[in-house]
């Protein structure tokens, strides 16, 4: 449980997934149907893909999804995989969307007091994952980190080498090309079993 003071703050290696829909503002009535039905999708996506849901927020930059794996209560040996997944699943929501994923050191913990505490991460892959997706140069793209986490599922195409703000040198950043395991399965015996 979250409110648990026995819930430490720490720092983890995370993948983050930043998704911008920069067409959707929430102007009318119609309008918030059409953003809770997309964070729905979202939200189902992300958790599909056994991702936490960070935030949703709407500003001029249209409706903003951050969701991570590698935090406390989504750590899996595959999390960048499965935040290429969660990715993919929100590009097909049917709506313009431009999503950066990035990998790193993040600080998550608790901030705030009882009853008000709220599970918070910050670092550099929430600012990088931000900045990639703003660059629109492909529906989806990552980061090295990511794409080096990935390589063993993924075919990857290097797309740019972003300027990204904050950051000194220019990042390479690449897209999924193809899946290499789809419709992989073993059909052989297993090893030390009868």
């Amino acid at each position: 449980e979250l409110s648990s003071p026995d819930w430490l703050a720490e720092f983890r290696h995370a993948h983050i997934l930043f998704a911008r829909f920069p067409d959707l503002t929430i102007a009318s009535e119609a309008d918030l149907l059409i953003a809770q039905e997309l964070i729905q999708n979202v939200a189902a996506a992300l958790e599909n893909e056994g991702g936490s849901i960070l935030q949703f927020c709407c500003d001029d930059k249209g409706l903003v999804a951050i969701g991570g794996w590698g935090l406390a209560l989504s750590a899996y040996e595959n999390a960048a995989e499965r935040a290429v997944l969660a990715a993919q699943a929100v590009a097909r929501c049917g709506h313009r969307v431009a999503i950066g994923i990035a990998s790193g050191k993040v600080f998550s913990g608790l901030v705030g007091v009882e009853p008000y505490l709220q599970y918070v991460v910050v670092g550099d892959p929430i600012n990088r994952a931000a900045a990639i997706s703003v660059k629109e140069v492909a529906p989806i793209v990552f980061d090295e980190g990511v794409r080096g986490a990935i390589d063993r599922r993924f075919e990857t195409n290097h797309v740019a080498d972003l300027r990204l703000k904050g950051q000194k040198t220019d990042a390479p950043v690449h897209t999924v090309s193809a899946e290499r395991l789809r419709g992989l399965a073993h059909t052989g015996s297993m090893i030390g079993r009868s």
